[in-house]
């Protein structure tokens, strides 16, 4: 039984390591993300905008790059 305990302790351990170590991942992707996002969009997208907001209504003020432009012209036509 005391064995049983010991490797559940070391079970235990190993999982809550593991968790740290993927906190400090998600946290650090959540920087790159969030700086990558300010470098596409203008860091006053991210900053003025409610967090209840949909991104929905954000949608419309992004304009397709030049590639995407001319194959939506051309198949209106």
């Amino acid at each position: 039984m005391r064995d049983k305990t010991m490797q559940n302790d070391r079970h235990i351990n190993i999982l809550r390591n593991q968790n740290e170590e993927l906190q400090t991942q998600i946290k650090a992707l959540q920087k790159s993300q969030l700086s990558v996002g300010k470098s596409v969009l203008g860091s006053s997208f991210l900053t003025d905008r409610d967090d209840d907001d949909d991104y929905e209504s954000y949608e419309e003020t992004i304009v397709p790059p030049p590639s995407k432009r001319k194959k939506m012209k051309s198949s209106k036509s």
